[in-house]
């Protein structure tokens, strides 16, 4: 049999040996690649698949009123938890717990069987549902300390602290308008799994140790408040009214130094509460001034000159038309001097003063003292009232107008523009929050009185 020569054979062999040189080469190339190339993104990889970060509650920082009473402060609480591959009988646990949770045992059994290595059952429970459970003692049921938010005063000044929700971030209020500095920094626990996929226990310490939050000290004064408070509920009492409002301001800072509204609620228990009565309905609502509106027109008008102080206002016996309506005063009146107009609350007198005044004039002096624009006070959810522009102003718009009908505003503007008239003529920015102290009590934000601008002269304002 005829043999294939020697050179075919040595031609086959270097070509199976390339072709090895050439396979060993990629292995070779791959290998560095996954061990020194991507090592480290692969080892990352390996571990977001084997470990869940969960994050623990930051305790956030203490609110206090100017005197440094407490209004808002953070207390350990326990929260319970469970790793569903540890639970050996879901049906059983959920019958006994859900009771002590106030949870329908369907609700937690969902919980119990998730393919989760880590569940909350419920965060903040008391320290007697905790003995409850303990006492069943459970494989795969365990407890991790956290803080809670918790309001010392109860309902006191809750419209302007505002409360926070069981994440601690704060939902209302300074608790939200402040929330990132109040919040802290969150911890955090790892739970891991093993190679076959079995869950093991969160590593204790946690590994993410949280940060507190900074404190907060507010313009508010406590006893004023409780005082503003008690008269607000019994005049809404008194006059069956559906609620009301109050602000104290100081009128030369801008300090606000009580701040209501009624009907009110617990922070402790703002769930309870629905969300019309949660918000702070001070800076969030609007409405028709009324005759509280008639101060500002009178100060208009002096401060152009287009009328006097001692000059008088014919009131037509309680019945005046214009634009084809008539326009009425609840009691009748003829003669009456700008001081009278204010004194018997007079619409006709209030509506010839607007109309010496002028549309342009009247609407760029109640622009001025703020009206249509927010006031910039530091709380979430201020309203700007409607100030509609003058070439929208009819005849009748412009009385009306005059005595605060057509026209809406919050009661935080209203009564920062009274303070701009009690002042001696400037209006100033409101404020709740006076200092923000970090961790070791040093100040990282504090705010002063800030004049917006004048509106009047302060002969207007002392002649008012």
């Amino acid at each position: 049999m005829k043999q294939p020569p020697q050179t075919w054979l040595r031609l086959r062999i270097t070509i199976l040996l390339c072709l090895f040189a050439c396979l060993f080469l990629v292995i070779w190339g791959r290998a560095y690649q996954l061990q020194v190339l991507r090592s480290q993104w692969l080892a990352a990889m390996a571990e977001r698949q084997s470990q869940r970060m969960v994050q623990l509650i930051p305790k956030r920082g203490i609110i206090y009123d100017r005197k440094k009473e407490e209004l808002a402060i953070s207390v350990e609480v326990d929260s319970v938890f469970a790793q569903p591959p540890k639970v050996e009988n879901a049906r059983e646990v959920a019958q006994k717990i859900g009771p002590i949770l106030g949870k329908k045992p369907a609700v937690l059994m969902g919980k119990l069987q998730a393919e989760e290595p880590f569940v909350w059952l419920q965060r903040g429970i008391s320290p007697e549902q905790r003995r409850a459970i303990e006492k069943y003692d459970f494989r795969g049921i365990d407890f991790l300390k956290e803080t809670k938010r918790f309001y010392p005063q109860g309902e006191l000044g809750v419209h302007v602290v505002g409360f926070a929700g069981v994440d601690a971030r704060g939902l209302e209020g300074v608790e939200l308008g402040y929330d990132e500095c109040i919040r802290g920094e969150p911890g955090y626990i790892l739970t891991s799994r093993d190679a076959l996929g079995r869950t093991i226990s969160p590593q204790s310490p946690p590994p993410g140790q949280s940060m507190d939050g900074c404190e907060v000290i507010l313009t508010i004064e406590k006893n004023l408040q409780y005082l503003v408070e008690k008269e607000l509920k019994k005049a809404v009492h008194a006059y069956s009214a559906k609620g009301g409002l109050a602000v104290v301001m100081n009128p030369r800072t801008g300090e606000i130094l009580a701040m209501a509204a009624e009907p009110s609620f617990d922070p402790n228990r703002f769930s309870e509460a629905p969300p019309a009565v949660r918000k702070n309905r001070t800076i969030t609502d609007s409405f028709e001034p009324g005759s509280t509106f008639k101060v500002f027109v009178l100060a208009a008008a002096l401060e152009d000159q287009v009328v006097s102080p001692k000059e008088m206002f014919f009131c037509e016996n309680g019945s005046f038309v214009v634009g084809g309506r008539t326009l009425h005063d609840t009691h009748k009146h003829g003669w009456l001097s700008l001081a009278d107009i204010l004194k018997v609350s007079s619409n006709i007198g209030a509506s010839k003063v607007g109309r010496k005044l002028g549309k342009s004039r009247l609407h760029r002096h109640l622009k001025n003292f703020g009206f249509g624009s927010k006031t910039g006070v530091d709380l979430p959810g201020e309203a700007a009232g409607v100030l509609p522009p003058p070439r929208e102003w009819s005849e009748v718009g412009l009385a009306n107008i005059s005595f605060g009908q057509g026209v809406s505003a919050t009661a935080l503007q209203l009564t920062a523009a009274l303070s701009a008239v009690a002042n001696g003529g400037t209006l100033m920015r409101p404020y709740v929050v006076k200092a923000v102290l970090d961790r070791s009590g040093t100040v990282i934000l504090e705010n002063t009185p800030r004049a917006v601008r004048r509106v009047i002269s302060a002969e207007t304002s002392a002649a008012v």
